[in-house]
């Protein structure tokens, strides 16, 4: 019998991918051309410093946090770009080779970028940083050469060049979401449940005059952003591009931090640990992973439908071996596709595609703390009201940008995309629930592609 697995099917249709208002404010001396103290960003919303660092947020104040501005859910960045036209045509038209991403048997290293930097002057909100670094971003489905997603490094020509207290920007296309709302709103969830996440807003972009539309602007996943969630950021953090702890797999996550060590014993660790037997699979988790943690970041993931995600792909996470607990957690990335329903064979509403969440969702304990905590979190954290309110903010910031970077395209309707993920959020929860009533027995080990 022919059996489609999921990270297959996804791969093919889901992951082809990466993953009204004015802008901000004046933003004056918010360059620095020169080394600075790491100054670690500010809270969850509503989070005072205290209570964000216990429940794993940001650690700083807002107020101490020059990058706040840059990630105000009120406000729309705007974004100019000014390169040679040449590099432009260069940065938009780099692409991947398909042929080249999946080959036969299983990849020994991560996935080759074929991106390249060029360089330009940036202004954010009227404020310009001269000599930036600009490249596309992408996997697949995000891939565009009309409005690509986009890198911004500030110190990439400057030594130390930093603006706001960043030195990265990500702006994402949302190519794979019209509504262009899904990515803010599925990070402010993992942070309101006291997860690690990114902060996102919205940005207007141009480059060289020409206006390309709005864009999310996501934080990037990079020390700066680890300062803010854990006390010591000098730990390994690894990108998870269709990567897990299966064996022949570990050299697919790609190193962010210490590039240059080939080491990879955290990693070997946790995937010894998954080979135990199931009654001591717990205890030899606890010595490599925050499981409490992961078993709350799965949760999400399920509840969002977060399909192109770890737990059901293996793709678009990074994981962080914070040094003060020798533990790692999980930090999500790529939430294009969430809010919204999809088709796949089997169980995916359980979210069980990854070996680790097979092996916990195999043992009768853990599986009852994840169907425990999709309930705690549906109490605690999914509250309809709040994010149905939240979906007609940011229509109704966006709306202008949107409609005129769509006029004329007859197919689309802002109010129309926007609903869909309404009608997601009034109905993932009984959709969920009637799963999780009497949750479904896998005793099949989880897929090996791309491996044969």
């Amino acid at each position: 019998m022919i059996k489609f697995y999921a990270p297959f099917f996804f791969v093919l249709t889901i992951v082809l991918s990466g993953c009204g208002g004015g802008g901000g404010g004046g933003v004056s001396s918010a360059i620095n051309t020169g080394s600075n103290t790491l100054d670690p960003a500010g809270n969850t919303a509503g989070d005072s410093e205290e209570n964000a660092a216990a429940n794993g947020g940001s650690r700083a104040s807002s107020e101490d946090d020059s990058s706040a501005v840059l990630f105000d859910p009120s406000a729309i960045i705007d974004v100019e770009i000014i390169m040679d036209a040449g590099d432009w045509d260069d940065v938009r038209n780099q692409t991947r080779d398909l042929t080249k991403i999946f080959g036969p048997g299983c990849r020994a290293e991560p996935f080759f970028s074929p991106f390249t930097y060029f360089p330009a002057t940036l202004i954010v909100d009227g404020e310009e940083i001269e000599s930036v670094g600009v490249r596309k971003k992408g996997f697949l489905g995000s891939l565009d050469t009309q409005k690509p997603s986009l890198k911004i490094k500030f110190d990439e020509y400057v030594e130390d060049q930093e603006f706001m207290g960043m030195n990265r920007l990500t702006l994402n296309n949302n190519k794979q979401d019209r509504s262009q709302i899904r990515q803010c709103m599925a990070y402010s969830l993992f942070a309101g449940a006291g997860l690690p996440a990114p902060r996102c807003n919205f940005a207007q972009v141009s480059v060289n005059g020409q206006k390309l539309g709005l864009f999310s602007n996501v934080e990037s996943i990079k020390k700066r952003f680890i300062a803010r969630y854990f006390d010591d950021n000098e730990g390994r953090l690894y990108e998870g591009t269709l990567s897990d702890f299966a064996p022949n797999w570990i050299n697919t996550f790609e190193a962010k931090t210490n590039k240059s060590d080939p080491d990879r014993s955290d990693l070997i660790a946790v995937q010894a640990a998954l080979q135990v037997p199931d009654e001591e699979l717990k205890v030899a988790l606890s010595k490599v992973i925050n499981i409490e943690r992961f078993i709350t970041y799965w949760a999400l993931e399920a509840m969002i439908n977060h399909g192109d995600g770890y737990a059901l792909n293996r793709n678009n996470f990074y994981i962080y071996n914070d040094p003060s607990t020798g533990l790692f957690e999980f930090i999500p990335w790529g939430f294009d596709q969430v809010f919204k329903p999809f088709t796949k064979f089997g169980d995916s509403l359980l979210f069980v595609e990854s070996v680790l969440t097979r092996r916990l969702y195999q043992l009768p304990a853990t599986q009852q703390q994840y169907v425990t905590e999709v309930q705690n979190l549906f109490d605690s954290t999914w509250n309809e009201v709040k994010l149905l309110r939240e979906i007609d903010r940011m229509e109704s910031l966006i709306g202008a940008i949107v409609n005129d970077e769509h006029a004329g395209d007859m197919f689309f309707d802002l109010a129309a995309e926007a609903e869909t993920v309404r009608q997601f959020v009034r109905t993932r929860r009984a959709v969920l629930q009637s799963v999780l009533t009497e949750p479904p027995v896998f005793d099949e080990a989880p897929p090996v592609w791309p491996c044969d």
